[in-house]
């Protein structure tokens, strides 16, 4: 609804810019004619006594080919004339007669052509100065500019009856439309908007024409003659415009509906894929997989930069782990000289830290163990030097022992030997 009450506002306004366009050539035509009846009126040849009627007939012969008249003549104040037109009643006629330059209403010739007629009044004398000229002049304006199909310009006088119409029978045989009105309801506001034009409104009306609903832009013309032109469209021809404009507009948002669907859905893929394709790696990283690579993910931007961090995550985890094992697998296979070949950073340095004292701690112990080894060899070694000794020793010479007592020390460190000869028998 507000879309069509807008479309039906520009509509009121491009009609009243084609009626103002209308009313500006009209005027300047309607003007040329006045003035130039002026001009011709005040020359001295048409009052001076010694130009003769012959001189004066091809003067003013020549000069109404010159300034676009089929002729040009002088009548008296009784409107007698050499080419025979009745004057006397014509409305343009008693103007001029008063000193007012007017253009009439067209009317046919005696030739059967439309024509229109202005007359100005000669200083000096009682006679008026007349010419003709074709409704040509007009109906070119009307012709210059293009409204639609069934658009088209017309003007009425300030009796309300059409001067000016596409159709010259509409102006040789005028409608009244005052008195269709009062016959036919359906013609008042035809004769309401008449009534408008008359008394020099500018505006748009409505009208029915031939059954059809139209719409009116009209304006004053400039001048004495009280005319008005207006331009009148069919509101089916307006509402088509406004049918095509709401359509192009419909199919235009349309088009940038899916436009912005597609960038949409793009920029979304864009922003959501870093995050999917993240949380599936790192779901990945939770089941203890570290050898699937992460997806790549083209740009600068958040999404880009998680990916990166994500990979960077997975291979510093690899290196550590890898060096962990490393170590592990040597210590397995008895190498205590092992050390970490990896820089460890941030946090993880307490787990490099923690593997040098463990391994250091095995070195200890194992070093202990073997000087604990190596001291039990000894003592092992000296008893059984005691053993041979005592072996080689005559039974004569031998010392007689009550018991051999040995004891242990509870630390394999501090091992150590006792031997308490308690009764020796003296030789």
């Amino acid at each position: 609804m507000l879309y069509y009450k807008s479309s039906m506002a520009q509509e009121e306004a491009t009609s009243s810019s084609l009626v103002s366009a209308y009313s500006q050539g009209l005027n300047i035509v309607m003007e040329s004619y006045r003035s130039a009846i002026q001009d011709e009126a005040a020359r001295s040849e048409l009052t001076d006594p010694e130009v003769s009627t012959q001189a004066l007939q091809q003067y003013l012969t020549e000069e109404a080919k010159q300034n676009g008249f089929n002729y040009l003549a002088i009548a008296d104040a009784q409107g007698s004339n050499t080419h025979g037109v009745a004057l006397a009643d014509q409305t343009f006629f008693q103007q001029a007669k008063s000193g007012q330059t007017y253009i009439s209403s067209p009317a046919l010739n005696s030739a059967q052509e439309l024509v229109l007629y202005v007359a100005a009044s000669i200083p000096g004398s009682n006679g008026l100065l007349y010419g003709e000229f074709p409704y040509t002049v007009f109906s070119d304006v009307l012709d210059q500019i293009k409204i639609g199909e069934n658009g088209y310009a017309f003007g009425i006088n300030a009796d309300g009856f059409t001067v000016l119409h596409p159709d010259v029978t509409n102006i040789a045989d005028p409608v009244n439309y005052f008195e269709l009105a009062e016959k036919d309801p359906s013609y008042a506001p035809t004769a309401a908007m008449f009534k408008r034009m008359i008394s020099g409104e500018t505006g748009i009306g409505y009208s029915y024409y031939n059954g059809v609903r139209r719409m009116v832009g009209f304006t004053p013309l400039d001048g004495p003659e009280g005319w008005s032109i207006a331009v009148t469209r069919p509101l089916t021809q307006v509402e088509q415009n406004a049918k095509i404009t709401l359509a192009f507009c419909v199919g235009t948002g349309l088009v940038l509906l899916l436009i912005s669907i597609i960038f949409t859905r793009i920029f979304s893929q864009m922003i959501t894929r870093p995050i999917v394709l993240a949380t599936r790696r790192l779901e990945l990283l939770e089941q203890g997989d570290l050898q699937t690579e992460v997806e790549p993910v083209k740009g600068k931007d958040e999404g880009a930069r998680l990916m990166t961090a994500i990979q960077n995550t997975i291979h510093g985890l690899q290196t550590y782990i890898g060096d962990i094992s490393s170590i592990l697998h040597s210590v397995a296979e008895k190498d205590l000289t092992v050390t970490s070949s990896v820089e460890y950073s941030g946090d993880f340095v307490s787990i490099q830290s923690a593997l040098e004292k463990i391994v250091q701690s095995l070195n200890g112990t194992l070093e202990q163990i073997s000087q604990s080894t190596a001291q039990v060899r000894s003592g092992a070694e000296q008893v059984a030097l005691g053993g041979q000794n005592l072996a080689e020793t005559p039974p004569s010479r031998r010392p007689r022992r009550s018991g051999l007592k040995i004891r242990w020390s509870s630390s394999p460190s501090k091992f150590r030997r006792r031997r308490t000869i308690p009764n020796l028998c003296r030789i």
